[in-house]
């Protein structure tokens, strides 16, 4: 029989325990011992071996040398530098035998310019954790169609949550006075402590988006204080690229701080009224930054509740390092089409989506749209999301996925051979009913706590952890 689900307090990172240890009940004050763990492990998220501003140190040196070579006509190929990729940081001192010192036996990469530098992520291994700080990396296309929206809406001042690849487009265009971005700046708050090694303090903290946490304290939230304090609010813009296992709510709940933020600390002045109607008509102008955020279409309806101001794009967002949402390498990979989109609160007729790549304006909707998103006269809206185009439904009223077929014992378009009456995980979703059973299709309970599984657990403190087992190459 299932037990009373109990509310509890665990890690914002990590969804696992076994990335971080700390369990506590909602309803039991916290002992001494269970605070002194969470002390314990508070701290040693501070305690990084070096400072920031001394692994930077090396970086420095490098972007000092460029300035000299530039002045001799160097330019962008000063160097060449050589960084060891296991300890992600400059090797400052090399010998005729290779690298020296600590750095013996490692992994390094040669012959890289300053410019090469400024983005580490093209060069450092990706993080693969899936419970926590998997990196998966805009492809050129993608980091292309964003800046080149955000500079033509005005957009000077960017803030990185979790985007490493449109921060580093921003910050190597500047180093060489690269137009069109070359005019722009960005600050990057990101998880991942090896950018400290490439970026100053005033360009990057390691941050937390689950609780906008800054792991270098009140330093680190004064840096980006600082960035926000150059720009006019209807300058600045946030791309996010969060975990697509988060939750919506409280990633909603950090841009809407980083909004409450810029509008507290941007500089004051006329803004332009021009400039301010690049937001849709639900917006705020004078509370809202304009924001991207990527997440998969299917994710929408959270998304939405967690922050309604957000309207989906049609644009397919690639991935270089992805295995299946790339168009780089894998013919099926290409035929998949990712299903990562663009949500923002930008006017859809004032987000134009590259031509080049099939997008279009629909002149009924004043919004662009991919190619197989055909404009439906009866719901009067371009409908399709995922796929070939939807058709549409009399019975539903509404346009469904083709090779769907309407049941009128379901009262639903469903696939083909379906089971009757099983309630479908989309109807669970955002719905009234609660959460639904991969496992028997009912809702109000989830698959773990199904009735139908043998030896089904009741909800209670988290397992222990397993044994490990082989990883998968």
């Amino acid at each position: 029989q299932e037990r009373e689900a109990r509310r509890f307090f665990a890690c914002s990172a990590h969804r696992k325990r076994s990335g971080c240890s700390f369990f506590q009940w909602a309803d039991e004050k916290e002992s001494v011992a269970k605070r002194e763990v969470r002390m314990e492990i508070y701290g040693a998220s501070r305690n990084v071996e070096t400072p920031h501003a001394v692994q930077y140190s090396g970086m420095r040196e490098a972007l000092s040398q460029h300035d000299k070579q530039s002045s001799s006509g160097g330019g962008a190929n000063a160097g060449p530098h050589s960084v060891c990729t296991d300890c992600a940081c400059l090797i400052t001192a090399k010998k005729s035998g290779g690298p020296s010192g600590s750095h013996k036996g490692h992994k390094t990469v040669d012959k890289l310019s300053t410019v090469d530098l400024l983005q580490p992520s093209h060069f450092l291994p990706a993080l693969e954790d899936t419970t926590s700080n998997a990196q998966y990396l805009f492809a050129g296309k993608a980091v292309k169609c964003v800046l080149d929206q955000l500079h033509s809406l005005n957009i000077r001042h960017v803030v990185c949550i979790g985007a490493p690849r449109i921060h580093e487009a921003i910050v190597s265009a500047c180093l060489i006075n690269q137009e069109p971005h070359g005019s722009m700046r960005s600050f990057l708050l990101e998880w991942d402590r090896r950018f400290a090694s490439f970026f100053a303090p005033s360009e990057y903290q390691n941050f937390n988006m689950f609780n906008h946490h800054f792991f270098g304290g009140a330093d680190g939230q004064a840096c980006l204080t600082d960035f926000l304090a150059k720009a006019t609010l209807s300058g600045v813009a946030v791309v996010m690229d969060p975990p697509f296992g988060g939750l919506a709510r409280p990633l909603g709940a950090c841009v809407e701080w980083l909004w409450a933020m810029a509008a507290e600390h941007c500089k004051s002045g006329k803004e332009k009224k021009a400039s301010r109607t690049i937001l849709s008509a639900a917006s705020k102008p004078d509370r809202e930054l304009a924001t991207i955020w990527v997440f998969p279409y299917f994710l929408e309806s959270q998304l939405v509740e967690a922050m309604p101001v957000m309207h989906m794009l049609d644009y397919k967002v690639d991935y270089d390092n992805h295995p299946l949402y790339t168009s780089v390498g894998r013919k099926k990979a290409v035929k998949r089409k990712s299903p990562v989109r663009l949500f923002t609160n930008i006017a859809p007729d004032q987000f134009v989506l590259p031509t080049e790549e099939g997008y279009r304006l629909c002149a009924p909707c004043q919004r662009y749209v991919a190619a197989e998103n055909q404009h439906c006269d009866t719901c009067k809206a371009c409908t399709t999301k995922n796929g070939p185009t939807y058709v549409h439904c009399t019975e539903c009223k509404s346009c469904v996925k083709p090779g769907r077929v309407h049941c009128s014992t379901c009262k639903l378009c469903l696939p083909p051979g379906h089971q009757c009456n099983r309630v479908t995980h989309e109807e669970g979703l955002g719905g009234s009913a609660g959460p639904t059973c991969h496992r028997c299709g009912m809702t109000g309970h989830k698959r773990r706590h199904c009735p139908d599984a043998d030896g089904a657990s009741a909800p209670g403190p988290p397992a222990k952890k397993a044994k490990k087992g082989k990883r998968r190459g």
